[in-house]
């Protein structure tokens, strides 16, 4: 199977987190959101971001 481009929402926890993490470790390009990144999920989003950086990915 060709890597596909894929949009999770919901990734700062659970299913939508690991979905996402899942989805990238298997080579695909995966766009990662959650909501409320600078207060509530300020961790989730910093962890998010600590994952992509340590594969090579992109976070912004």
């Amino acid at each position: 199977m060709s890597p596909l481009t894929v949009l999770v929402t919901g990734a700062s926890t659970g299913i939508g987190r690991l979905t996402a993490q899942t989805l990238a470790g298997a080579g695909h390009t995966v766009y990662a959101s959650m909501r409320d990144v600078a207060g509530h999920n300020a961790a989730n989003a910093a962890a998010v971001q600590q994952y992509a950086q340590d594969r090579g990915g992109i976070c912004g």
